[in-house]
């Protein structure tokens, strides 16, 4: 009897197991894994894959992006420091000094990749409404916009390392403005990767 009342007492002192972490534990997510892949553009265009970014608490941000021929051959790429922005500042920083780029080489066929979704909403809705610091900027961009034969994508952010090295390089350089004519060399391994693999993955739960 003695060991019995021991039993009951254990019981009633145990604590409940919470049931939803117990079903994590036994039971595994299903991952989806998607091929991340980044494609030249057609002959004639210049495919231009920007990025931006804010770090920090500061929120100080960066922009990077490049440029290249439907071979993926470099022809040029910027990484910019911005100060005290928003990540979309930084965002359409990128797309604003990248579009200025493309018309003062009459890049007029151009095929323009961010990995932001904002960012390609507003671009293919011609949207007027940013912040007010660089409205004016944003409002020039939209107009040279539609002076160009111009294709717009998303990519996911595993196949735009490029242009995320670039971006990077401008937050810890903190130079306001750096042009490459060529590619340098912390982007090589990513921009050969680029063209001839091995392909990227994007893994999600």
């Amino acid at each position: 009897m003695e060991i019995m009342d021991m039993l009951l007492d254990n019981v009633k002192k145990a604590k409940p197991v919470n049931i939803d972490i117990l079903g994590d534990l036994m039971v595994p997510r299903k991952l989806q894994i998607d091929e991340v892949s980044w494609f030249p553009p057609p002959q004639n265009f210049i495919k231009i894959n920007t990025d931006g970014a804010a770090k920090g608490r500061s929120n100080e941000a960066s922009c990077g992006g490049v440029f290249r021929d439907c071979n993926g051959t470099i022809l040029g790429a910027f990484s910019s420091f911005l100060g005290n922005k928003t990540s979309l500042e930084a965002e359409l920083y990128g797309v604003i000094k990248a579009i200025n780029i493309a018309c003062a080489n009459q890049w007029h066929c151009v095929w323009l990749e961010v990995d932001s979704i904002l960012t390609l909403s507003m671009i293919a809705n011609n949207k007027t409404d940013v912040p007010i610091t660089i409205r004016e900027e944003w409002l020039k961009t939209l107009q040279q916009i539609q002076t160009m034969n111009l294709i717009y994508s998303h990519i996911y952010r595993e196949g735009n390392q490029v242009a995320d090295l670039l971006a990077n390089h401008g937050f810890f350089s903190r130079d306001e403005f750096s042009w490459f004519s060529e590619a340098p060399n912390f982007i090589i391994k990513e921009a050969l990767r680029d063209i001839n693999g091995p392909v990227r993955y994007r893994v999600k739960a």
